[in-house]
């Protein structure tokens, strides 16, 4: 889903799935901050009752890059990127997802988010994607935040989906600001 290390075109198809062939790249590149091990983390669960496109939380986030996904409003989705990643988001051109996809949750550490996401997802090009645990790719074990977020912005996985707090608001992480 996402290989979203290599820039907005890692995120771009529900979370965007046909991203995994841009490859990945660091999580440290553009202005991407990652918490120290030591970090609290603060967690999240449950449906996703009070979730709603917008900027408030990092689930409002991804839920506002998911629907307007699936609507076919691009332009509307790039704005749910970082605020730097939105230009580099608006001058791709890729197929419109099909499917149904729910935000289940999230884990927060400071202004980083990881959005735990269960459905399926189809674009042309790039075949389906499913997650059904909601868990899957949030810290677990001796495994720190950082180390999950680190995985989850670098892989092609469908969950979770890296956020990032800029300016007071929430925005899905791409990697490239």
């Amino acid at each position: 889903m996402h290989g979203r290390g290599s820039g907005v075109c890692a995120t771009a198809a529900v979370l965007m799935v046909g991203l995994a062939g841009c490859g990945a790249g660091a999580a440290s590149s553009g202005g991407t901050a990652s918490p120290g091990a030591s970090a609290s983390v603060a967690a999240t669960t449950g449906g996703a009752a009070g979730v709603a496109p917008g900027h408030a939380t990092p689930q409002d986030a991804a839920d506002g890059l998911i629907q307007a996904e699936l609507a076919g409003n691009l332009q509307l989705a790039c704005s749910y990127f970082v605020p730097a990643q939105q230009a580099t988001c608006r001058g791709l051109h890729m197929s419109l997802p099909k499917g149904h996809v729910s935000v289940a949750g999230t884990v927060a550490s400071g202004d980083l988010a990881l959005v735990e996401i269960t459905g399926h997802v189809c674009t042309s090009g790039s075949g389906c994607q499913i997650n059904t645990d909601a868990s899957l790719g949030l810290p677990h074990g001796s495994e720190t935040f950082k180390q999950a977020y680190d995985k989850a912005f670098n892989s092609g996985e469908f969950s979770p989906v890296p956020c990032m707090k800029v300016n007071g608001q929430w925005y899905v992480n791409d990697g490239t600001g």
